[in-house]
């Protein structure tokens, strides 16, 4: 498979758009969606003859950021990929959240892995992995930079594992 986007010193990801053509629609796939706004990568290859994509949804979401590059390349630019459409919180108000935006966690030393599961819409487990055993002050940190991160009252319970399952796949955020 090609790539469809190679990384940029002045941010952001050029699209190769001599190689694909890439949309990114709605999540329904009704129509794109206008620069800025997040939607679902479709896909079509220009140059592989013998197993060619055509429109093919690669489970990304991206965005157009709709700005040319300082660079000077012409080639479009997309912003960094926030997560999957299946790796996604979806908030009672309808709001998204992708764990690339996630940024409750960092300079928190306590915590070596976690994943959100999310079962209804209006509630969350938080699965956490800790480094030792929590203190007093833990917990509530943990429960206080999330609920920040997420933005809106939600029911959090935040459950710690000893350990998440080893799997070969990829570890799922969500």
């Amino acid at each position: 498979f090609l790539p469809i986007a190679w990384e940029c010193p002045h941010r952001g990801l050029h699209v190769n758009s001599d190689q694909v053509v890439l949309e990114i629609v709605d999540q329904d796939g009704n129509g794109p969606v206008p620069a800025g706004r997040l939607g679902a990568a479709v896909v079509t290859t220009l140059n592989m003859r013998a197993t060619p994509l055509i429109r093919y949804r690669t489970g990304d979401m991206l965005s157009f950021t709709g700005r040319q590059c300082p660079c000077g390349s012409p080639f479009p630019l997309i912003g960094v990929p926030p997560g999957r459409e299946d790796d996604v919180i979806v908030l009672p108000s309808g709001r998204r959240l992708y764990p690339l935006d996630c940024d409750a966690f960092q300079a928190l030393d306590e915590v070596r892995q976690y994943r959100f599961v999310q079962g209804r819409v209006d509630r969350i487990e938080l699965q956490v992995q800790l480094r030792h055993l929590p203190d007093e002050e833990t917990l509530p940190k943990i429960r206080g930079r999330v609920g920040a991160w997420l933005g809106e009252p939600i029911p959090l319970a935040i459950r710690v594992v000893d350990r998440f399952p080893d799997r070969k796949l990829k570890f799922r955020t969500i």
